[in-house]
């Protein structure tokens, strides 16, 4: 884990100290003398009041005064001090953590303890009598829920009695002292949050949450994750003094006492190295802890929310901008600086990353094309687990359409190439994205082209294609469809692909007259589709079989529709041309013959790579007899074998 950056001075290493390394070292071993004093007085009290000892004792006042005084001409504090202010530690608290490091940084200490009874550990009985503290009531101090131990600073033994209980400093804290502040590696369910170049809206923002820190604990944040609320975090912890980190509840113990023990961990953490903790409740998260987390937070707390429900109404919040086109285009320009607003707001048109996947597309520098292609990296794998990926490797010369389908395809990708002057520079955008994506309506027989249509689509506008096959998503459990389809628009919104759902018939075979409530539920369904893609800032794709089943309220949703019919002979020559590489060893091949089968394009790629496959079987170049033996294979396969193949 990568440590924030430290309130103290950097660590430079043993044999190589700074000057606060130099001084803070003093000032420690000075502290750690004057418990060797008390300690000495314990083991001979005949000599404590000795005038040599006396002297020693304001020789080392005077000593503790001069480093203190050095470090804070530099503008800094002894580690004992940071600890004592930031833990909100009491004097007597303070001088038994030194007692703690005096019994590990020194072995005359350690002796001295074993001769006063306490076997070579300081006890909470030991710190209080060497702090003349002689009531019963000082040992509170070391108590389950005080300070010490509810911020896990030291570790005491909880099977022995109290007063005689072993105690030791945790490694983080005797760590601190020595000079090196570094989150402890326990918790892992803190993760460092980097600051990142903000547009004028959000520095306002953040400017406005940390003024809120100030006078509080807690402040929210409130709008979609794009928007941009966890760099406005980071900001706003910097200017209210704190180093913003993000809680992850998911990498929280889920038994109840390991997960107590680890939030008293983060607020340790939260107050040595000055944190502000940054919550992020878009995500799901269980009720009990989301309660947990933002009405006991570890520290300072910034929240991140979707909306304000179920905040308490003592947290401040702050609305975050909508994540519009023109409120993505800054986002752009403030994550790298040196691009045109033209390239931003083209970007900007297509992807909608949250801020940290948009920082992670910007920092590899290169120009516009490299910013798109590494966006669109960022934004393919939450699709990854929700249908097959194909990379687009067909162009527009390998459509064999008439041209009115060909132009109309072209439409779409020319109104997707140029949508961000359509909706932002023309203000053609609708308020809360409705309308803002491009619908498209692919119809024909099966085989006629519809997911090569899909991808030239994709590879024009250098996007992945994403197929979704419907008739794996819609399920017979009244609700569940929408949930799947629910899903898969979600991932998508990071918009680095082109949604294409082919077997649209499992779900428009479903409409027809409504006779009982799944027949009203099934036509729900379909409305919730075209919903999504209508809202859907991307391009998405609908191919059906059955366009007749689209009744024309369904279809004015669509805002485009392409109708791909059956090849005639000479389509379906062409398609056998382009399915015979050139490179392939031909015999005597009969393309006209071949044509007359009366095959859709699909079948026709299916029927060369099966007679290619006969061919290279035999060591012969394709001949027509290997296709049309692949062609009857091919029509036995469809059912429609009927008087054989023509030879």
């Amino acid at each position: 884990m990568n440590a924030p950056v430290s309130p103290l001075p950097a660590w430079q290493g043993v044999g190589q100290p700074t000057g606060w390394q130099g001084w803070n070292d003093r000032h420690l071993a000075l502290g750690i003398e004057r418990i060797k004093l008390a300690l000495a007085a314990r083991v001979s009290p005949d000599r404590a009041a000795s005038d040599a000892v006396a002297e020693r004792q304001r020789a080392i006042d005077l000593a503790e005064a001069e480093a203190a005084a050095a470090l804070a001409a530099s503008g800094h504090v002894p580690a004992r001090q940071a600890l004592a202010d930031r833990c909100g530690l009491s004097g007597f608290e303070a001088d038994a953590m030194l007692l703690c490091l005096a019994a590990e940084a020194d072995a005359e200490v350690a002796a001295l303890l074993a001769r006063v009874g306490s076997a070579g550990r300081p006890t909470p009985g030991l710190a209080a009598a060497l702090a003349g503290h002689t009531t019963p009531s000082a040992l509170l101090a070391f108590a389950p829920s005080a300070t010490l131990s509810a911020l896990r600073l030291i570790e005491i033994d909880g099977a022995a009695p109290l007063a005689s209980a072993p105690m030791r400093l945790s490694a983080r804290v005797r760590d601190f002292l020595l000079g090196l502040d570094r989150l402890d590696p326990e918790a892992s369910f803190i993760a460092p949050l980097s600051r990142q170049g903000l547009p004028p809206s959000l520095r306002a923002i953040a400017r406005s949450a940390a003024a809120s820190l100030g006078e509080g604990n807690v402040a929210a944040l409130i709008g979609s994750p794009e928007a941009g609320g966890s760099i406005a975090a980071a900001e706003a912890a910097s200017l209210a003094g704190r180093v913003a980190v993000r809680l992850d509840p998911a990498r929280l113990p889920a038994e109840p006492s390991a997960r107590d023990a680890a939030l008293a961990l983060a607020a340790r953490e939260g107050v040595l190295s000055r944190l502000a903790f940054v919550l992020d409740l878009c995500s799901d998260l269980d009720e009990v802890l989301r309660q947990r987390l933002i009405e006991h937070p570890c520290g300072t707390l910034l929240i991140l929310a979707r909306s304000a429900a179920g905040l308490p109404p003592s947290v401040v919040q702050h609305a975050l901008p909508s994540a519009d086109l023109a409120h993505r285009t800054a986002m752009w320009r403030s994550a790298v600086p040196r691009l045109s607003r033209r390239d931003a707001q083209r970007l900007a048109a297509q992807f909608s990353l949250a801020p940290e996947a948009l920082a992670r597309a910007a920092a590899g520098g290169g120009g516009a094309e490299r910013l798109w292609g590494r966006a669109r990296d960022e934004a393919s794998p939450l699709l990854a687990s929700l249908g097959q990926r194909i990379v687009p490797r067909a162009r527009w010369s390998d459509l064999v359409l008439p041209p009115d389908a060909v132009a109309a395809l072209r439409e779409v990708a020319a109104a997707a190439r140029v949508r961000d002057i359509v909706d932002g520079d023309w203000g053609f955008a609708h308020d809360g994205g409705r309308g803002e994506g491009i619908a498209l309506l692919l119809a024909g027989p099966s085989g006629t082209g519809k997911t090569l249509a899909a991808e030239v689509l994709a590879g024009e506008l250098g996007l992945d294609l994403f197929r979704i096959d419907l008739s794996g998503v819609v399920s017979k459990w009244i609700g569940e469809t929408e949930k799947n389809l629910r899903r898969v628009f979600d991932a998508a919104e990071a918009g680095g692909a082109v949604l294409f759902f082919d077997e649209a018939d499992a779900l428009f075979g479903k409409r027809s007259e409504v006779k009982d409530s799944h027949d009203r539920y099934a036509n729900v369904e379909v409305g919730y589709l075209l919903q999504r893609m209508e809202g859907y800032r991307g391009l998405s794709v609908l191919a059906t079989n059955l366009r007749g089943n689209l009744d024309q309220a369904f279809l004015r949703r669509i805002r485009y529709a392409v109708d791909l019919p059956f090849p005639d002979e000479a389509a379906r020559r062409a398609i056998w041309e382009r399915h015979v590489p050139p490179k392939a060893p031909r015999g005597e091949l009969d393309l006209d013959a071949l044509a007359r089968l009366d095959l859709p394009g699909g079948a026709i790629r299916t029927v060369a790579l099966n007679g290619a496959a006969m061919a290279a079987a035999e060591g012969a170049p394709i001949a027509t007899r290997h296709m049309q033996a692949a062609a009857r294979r091919e029509l036995a396969k469809l059912g429609r074998l009927a008087g054989g193949v023509p030879r």
